[in-house]
């Protein structure tokens, strides 16, 4: 069978979900009532519309067992927790603790039972990366980035998992979506759908990944950016977001650094037979994409002056 045969099956049988979630999408982004639709903030509701998109696609494409009522309930558990903590104005450091509820419940919920270590790992991981991707989603506010980069991540995951039943009806719908993300500019993932999307992805690939354990870590490490720019923008305390003037430079570097990542985490780190040195890889190439985004958004302060500007807050 040809390598292509079965992305092009899943494409045809999914493939109008994500189409029609991405038009919901970009009609509820459109139909806002205010100013012209270009001055407007991009909707958050853009990882909510995914992860629904996603349980949807997963039940049509690999059967009502894999997705459930725990799944739902963890990934509706996550996101309330989630926006709660935003609302809370709790600090950063400990916001994963209102995530974990509906991470356990997910995790929990998939095939992994057999591997503890792997539950646990996926668990905490869930909850971390929830936090941070949300809070790069919040960075990326008024580009509307979240999106795509995640669709970027998930085809990472897709190229290093084992198992990609789960996987890839999630990233069929993740692309139109994405589109109405940053080329479009009409919708973001929000802080409570960032959490449920990012929940749902740790745990499949926690559970596609469990043949070859390298291929998880590289399959987490594939949130890149996502994962490492609010540390980044921590390190540098005063870093404000990026400017409108400089947005589409800026998210195309970006999206190289992104891209570079999610290609050594995926088809290095992740195709290693030991876990040990996958970890390790991941950590040397997350090291560096640290230093240059620190030095990234230092020039940044340093052309634009230093101060922090307001977002586009959403709260969840």
């Amino acid at each position: 069978m040809d390598a292509l045969d079965v992305p092009l099956e899943v494409a045809r049988e999914v493939g109008a979900v994500g189409l029609v979630a991405a038009a919901v999408l970009a009609l509820l982004a459109l139909g806002r009532p205010g100013p012209p639709v270009r001055r407007r903030p991009p909707v958050p509701a853009a990882g909510v519309v995914l992860a629904v998109a996603a349980v949807v696609a997963v039940r049509l494409e690999a059967g009502g067992e894999h997705i459930g009522l725990r799944h739902v309930a963890g990934l509706a558990a996550a996101a309330a927790g989630a926006s709660l903590a935003t609302r809370l104005h709790l600090p950063a450091w400990a916001r994963p603790a209102l995530v974990l509820p509906g991470a356990v419940l997910t995790v929990g919920a998939m095939r992994i039972a057999d591997h503890p270590q792997v539950v646990g790992l996926a668990i905490v991981a869930a909850a971390v990366l929830a936090v941070l991707v949300g809070e790069a989603d919040e960075i990326h506010a008024r580009s509307a980035a979240g999106p795509p980069l995640l669709a970027v991540s998930i085809f990472g995951m897709y190229a290093t998992i084992p198992e990609t039943e789960l996987i890839l009806p999630v990233l069929v719908v993740a692309v139109p979506i994405g589109l109405v993300g940053g080329p479009a500019r009409l919708a973001r993932l929000g802080t409570a759908g960032a959490a449920a999307s990012v929940v749902m992805l740790v745990a499949i690939v926690a559970e596609g990944g469990q043949a070859r354990p390298a291929s998880i870590v590289g399959g987490l490490a594939s949130f890149g950016v996502l994962a490492l720019e609010p540390v980044a923008r921590a390190i540098v305390a005063a870093a404000a977001p990026p400017p409108d003037r400089r947005t589409w430079a800026r998210q195309a570097l970006t999206l190289c650094i992104h891209v570079v990542v999610i290609a050594v985490a995926s088809r290095v780190a992740g195709l290693r037979q030991s876990a040990a040195e996958a970890t390790a890889i991941v950590a040397a190439t997350a090291g560096v994409a640290l230093v240059v985004l620190v030095v990234l958004i230092r020039d940044t302060e340093r052309r634009t002056g230093s101060g922090r500007s307001t977002t586009c807050s959403d709260g969840g």
